[in-house]
């Protein structure tokens, strides 16, 4: 049986209610006569013209013995959904191949990041597509959902109690954005949370701003509660040094994972993601932060770039069953509130991060009354979008001497 044959005898079996069900494009089809005919039948259908075997062969006459074939040779229309598939995958691999034939031509003279990721938007694509081509009925998910429900619920808890009763914790496949303007806190609060979440599996931290050096420095000072100036500047007492001796042996347990070049790519962070579950698993991902990701395409806007980053951040989010988290930067609009409070619109470079993210948290601080060069203060996690959950703001204390952030209750 010909799957591009059967779709056409298909249509004419159900006199044209297959049709309600295909969503082929004529490019799909590898034969051009039947592409042709079945863009044809499809315009007879949306004229609401009669779409059997007799008025198609008065219209098509020079086709009647293959109208008659066709019907012939088809089973039953009712499997015109598993006809289309067989048509679409074999479009699929046509494109594939054409694909990689291209990649290799280019692959002598593109260079190598634009190439990688100009392999990976075109195979993205094909998955995609394959992907929406399949069709699944309540009827066939209602009883195996059920069996899901009892199961436990995959949120691994992140290190603020406040945080984790709003949104559960942080949900493998799911896209958070943690957004805050210049100085009040991202970084502390994406290491924090990376830290965090590698207790429980293996985390990759990519910064695109700080060094090693300075990011060791900052969890030094937060397992160890030693004085982050001190840790940059000098003059550590021998009570630090204690404590950086027995911060030092929880640290040698860790699973996080520090990347800090400055030039990274998405295709970067997936590859490195690839890496890590290939070799002991991946629990989460971070960026640090999604402004400064680079931009292969070179002339593009920066709105196009920032749109593209959140969405392919989104798609390795599911791709390897993740929770990845972005930082991202806010403009200055918050600035110019009486309350100073950021709002959704306040995300800089593109209204495509608000909506691709499945949460999104953020950020700003107060001072206390004892306050001193806003090392110890107040820090609002506004969860202004929560797909799973509440939205509200959570009231945490901001620690910057030992470079972390805590519950509000714990603080005090």
């Amino acid at each position: 049986m010909n799957p591009e044959t059967a779709i056409i005898g298909s249509i004419l079996l159900s006199e044209g209610k297959a049709l309600d069900e295909l969503t082929l494009t004529a490019s799909e089809f590898n034969d051009p006569k039947i592409a042709h005919l079945y863009t044809e039948l499809r315009k007879m259908k949306e004229a609401h013209k009669p779409v059997d075997a007799i008025s198609v062969s008065e219209a098509f006459p020079n086709h009647a013995a293959d109208f008659f074939d066709w019907q012939a040779s088809t089973p039953t229309w009712e499997n015109v959904a598993y006809y289309q598939t067989l048509v679409r995958d074999k479009a699929i691999r046509r494109e594939v191949m054409q694909t990689a034939t291209s990649l290799v031509n280019e692959s002598k003279e593109q260079d190598l990041d634009k190439l990688l990721d100009t392999a990976r938007g075109q195979l993205t694509l094909l998955a995609e597509r394959r992907a929406q081509g399949r069709v699944e009925y309540i009827s066939q998910l209602a009883l195996t959902h059920l069996d899901t429900l009892d199961q436990p619920k995959k949120y691994i808890p992140g290190p603020w109690d406040g945080l984790n009763k709003a949104i559960n914790g942080f949900r493998p496949g799911a896209f958070y954005v943690i957004g805050a303007r210049p100085g009040v806190g991202k970084t502390v609060v994406g290491l924090q949370a990376a830290y965090h979440l590698s207790k429980s599996g293996p985390v990759t931290f990519h910064s695109l701003e700080m060094s090693k050096s300075e990011l060791l420095n900052r969890i030094y000072a937060m397992t160890a509660n030693v004085y982050l100036g001190k840790l940059e500047r000098g003059g550590l007492s021998d009570y630090d040094w204690k404590n950086l001796a027995a911060a030092k042996d929880e640290l040698a347990q860790s699973k996080l994972a520090i990347i800090d070049k400055a030039s990274q790519t998405v295709n970067d962070i997936r590859a490195h993601a690839r890496t890590m579950q290939q070799n002991g698993g991946l629990n989460a991902i971070v960026v640090d932060y999604l402004g400064l990701i680079q931009d292969t395409l070179p002339g593009r806007k920066r709105y196009e770039a920032i749109t593209d980053f959140s969405i392919q951040l989104k798609a390795i989010a599911r791709d390897f069953e993740v929770p990845v988290i972005a930082l991202a930067q806010l403009n200055r609009q918050s600035e110019n509130r009486i309350d100073k409070a950021p709002a959704l619109s306040d995300l800089r470079d593109s209204g495509a991060i608000e909506q691709d993210a499945d949460v999104v948290i953020l950020l700003r601080r107060e001072k206390l009354p004892t306050d001193r060069d806003w090392e110890y203060s107040r820090m609002f996690m506004d969860v202004a979008k929560n797909r799973h959950g509440l939205t509200g703001e959570i009231k945490l204390t901001f620690i910057g001497g030992s470079a972390k952030v805590e519950d509000a209750e714990t603080a005090n």
